[in-house]
């Protein structure tokens, strides 16, 4: 186990701002050597890697220093995910991208088109989720297969996994669940019309979030 004074949370806005905290509190501003829009960052046990705009992407063994690396994409990457033994992204015009190490980056073919905005690991498949209701999947990061999401052409906006269950979230309060990635079925969110914009897993539950401050 980490040591809690060794935890590092890494949050990422607007410009290519970063900023780093040691057991949540007394937040830091970083250098990340870019004025580029960031917008997601994974963690592997002994690498943070983050992403965004033009294909950015940025490399720390700690949070604080960070490498800017050749991305595999010039398009916008909006997820990322560590699944053990590789981090896969997704972005833009469905660009699909894995790297060992943060470092090296392999662009992946893509069976959509679609602009992609969230990815999760299960332990054992990756889904990923994004615009006009698409929903791929993989087992490898490499090979996907597109999915019939049960969205319609409903924008999905978040995806996590957790107990066993892939939770897919979007606009409209449209929320469908799988636990193989292949059959996904419509669920009641309670959020009416209002857009879902991310999901979490923890103790046994799933708590989604979205518009005008709706939390379920």
């Amino acid at each position: 186990m980490i040591p809690i004074s060794r935890i590092i949370l890494a949050f990422l806005v607007y410009q290519g701002f970063l900023s780093t905290a040691s057991a949540q509190s007394n937040w830091t501003a970083r250098t990340s050597g870019t004025t580029n829009n960031l917008t997601a960052v994974a963690y592997s046990g002994t690498q943070y890697v983050a992403v965004g705009a033009s294909g950015t992407t940025l490399t720390s063994p700690d949070g604080v220093t960070w490498t800017t690396r050749t991305p595999a994409t010039t398009t916008s990457i909006n997820a990322i995910t560590w699944t053990g033994t590789q981090f896969v992204a997704v972005g833009n015009s469905g660009a699909m991208l894995t790297t060992p190490d943060g470092v090296t980056w392999t662009a992946r073919n893509t069976v959509t088109m679609s602009n992609m905005n969230g990815i999760a690991w299960s332990g054992q498949l990756l889904a990923a989720v994004g615009a006009g209701g698409t929903i791929v999947t993989s087992p490898d990061g490499v090979t996907w297969t597109a999915r019939t999401s049960n969205f319609g052409t409903t924008q999905i906006n978040a995806l996590c996994a957790g107990g066993g269950l892939f939770v897919a979230a979007g606009n409209s309060g449209t929320m469908t669940t799988s636990l193989d990635t292949t059959i996904w079925t419509p669920r009641t969110s309670g959020f009416g019309t209002n857009a879902i914009t991310s999901v979490a897993y923890g103790n046994g539950i799933f708590v989604a979030v979205g518009a005008v401050g709706t939390i379920t």
